[in-house]
């Protein structure tokens, strides 16, 4: 297939689109390789995947006829709670396993064989594939519960989309947020020190992307510590429980509608597990790959631009492969089936990513999206397209996003309310805006082409609607 041929048979679907700071290694292994594994539990998995990749950017392209695939299926099989905690159990389960088969001593790393390194960098990788496995059915469900229950309410004439969002608002805290709560124990105590190496060590790995790990310093957390204005305050989940349930009574959801709502809120709760797992692998797999780069002297950049299929001696000595990495990290298309990869680099990358390049009216002045946080704000635009932005952020900031990823919580905390392209109501945007209560729109599809940095806007997240005010 020449990237023609990828350019005609990619435009007959309709593709959800993700961007963010990511490299294909770590993207194979979470995203396209785990993809496959769904086929176990509900038969028919995903058909296939499409990503670009420039200057540490990843667009990730799903098939959104995909989603609605993995979510009839996941219905038809989980039709009641004990269902879902089966399945949930099987999962971690299988995770943990993966983890303990993978366990090594970093200081040992230089002592390996060139055979036994390589064999436990898959050994690895198969942890970061089993860290998503069967929970990477959860876009698809959030994705057509989403729809299915707003099909529910419409019974009853137009949706208020705030109570659509009370209905698939979390009801447990993430892992950020308890992050967050230790953050304030460490400013409110005067024997910081102990804390703060305490802190790095349980949730040091909450700073990892797909990129790749950054271990925060001392100092790091101290500034991290500086942001927190006001206490977190832990939303009031049986006051939300007793809310939901006054809801679906108004609304005279059937049994089975209920059952929407209640996998979008276990959804919450998986999901995050999901994070944590895939983060705190990637945070382990960096040092098996950095002595990776050393030993068979491939620099690290390149050597995330392989696809785990591609880790062997084999491959990692033979000079033509550490060419085609080179080629690969300036910048790549990448499609993938069950059946391998379609690899585009250079001038047919150039000719893919114009077909798919949106250029957007300048002067949109309303933006429509979904409730995801109630609330109004009025400030200046900034851009986060990537974590190189984060530092730019100043208190009052409205922060406009692709998506939001753990990465982005230092902006989030300064940022008065948060606007996005995609996601939905169960997306890391909609969950972080929820524990700080601070307005969110999401979905909005265009809010990063239309919006430059500086532009002063209204979020008037009750209504989802954003407004480009004069200057």
């Amino acid at each position: 297939m020449n990237e023609q041929e990828l350019i005609a048979h990619l435009k007959n679907y309709h593709w959800s689109i993700q961007g963010f700071n990511g490299m294909p290694l770590y993207l194979d292994c979470a995203a396209s390789e785990s993809g496959w594994l769904l086929n176990r539990i509900f038969g028919p998995s995903y058909s296939h995947f499409f990503y670009l990749f420039s200057k540490g950017r990843a667009y990730m392209y799903y098939d959104e006829d995909d989603w609605e695939k993995m979510c009839n299926l996941f219905y038809e099989k989980i039709r009641s709670d004990a269902d879902f905690e089966k399945l949930e159990r099987e999962y971690v389960f299988e995770y943990e396993r993966a983890k303990e088969v993978s366990a090594y001593d970093p200081s040992a790393l230089g002592t390996l064989s060139d055979a036994d390194l390589v064999d436990l960098a898959n050994r690895l990788f198969t942890r970061l594939i089993t860290a998503v496995s069967v929970a990477h059915i959860i876009e698809g469900v959030t994705f057509g519960s989403e729809k299915r229950l707003k099909a529910a309410l419409m019974r009853s004439g137009e949706v208020n989309e705030m109570e659509f969002s009370t209905l698939c608002s979390p009801t447990s805290p993430s892992f950020l947020s308890e992050a967050q709560q230790k953050l304030w124990a460490i400013r409110e105590t005067e024997e910081k020190d102990e804390l703060i190496d305490t802190y790095i060590k349980e949730f040091g790995w909450t700073q990892t992307t797909y990129l790749g790990p950054k271990v925060p310093s001392p100092a790091d957390v101290r500034a991290q510590i500086e942001t927190l204005s006001a206490k977190p305050v832990p939303a009031d989940y049986v006051a939300l429980k007793a809310e939901k349930e006054s809801l679906m009574d108004k609304y005279q959801l059937t049994e089975d509608e209920r059952h929407i709502v209640h996998i979008i809120e276990r959804c919450f709760a998986w999901q995050d597990d999901r994070k944590k797992y895939i983060l705190q692998t990637i945070f382990d797999i960096e040092p098996v790959l950095l002595e990776i780069s050393r030993r068979f002297s491939i620099e690290l950049m390149p050597l995330k631009f392989a696809t785990s299929r591609e880790f062997s001696l084999e491959k990692l000595t033979d000079p033509s492969f550490k060419e085609e990495l080179s080629e690969r990290c300036k910048k790549s298309a990448v499609y993938v089936t069950e059946m391998g990869y379609t690899i585009f680099t250079n001038g047919a990358f150039d000719t893919i990513a114009e077909a798919f390049h949106i250029t957007m009216a300048e002067d949109v002045k309303e933006l429509k999206g979904v409730t995801a946080s109630k609330g109004y704000a009025k400030g200046r635009v900034r851009i986060c397209e990537s974590v190189s932005d984060i530092d730019k952020f100043e208190a009052g900031d409205i922060l406009i996003a692709s998506m939001t990823r753990p990465e982005y919580l230092p902006a989030m905390q300064k940022a008065i309310a948060f606007v996005t392209n995609e996601g939905g109501v169960t997306c890391h945007a909609a969950i972080v805006a929820r524990e700080m209560n601070k307005p969110c729109v999401i979905g909005t599809k265009i809010a990063t082409q239309v919006l430059k940095d500086g532009d002063l806007v209204e979020v008037n997240a009750d209504k989802g609607i954003v407004t480009k005010l004069t200057n």
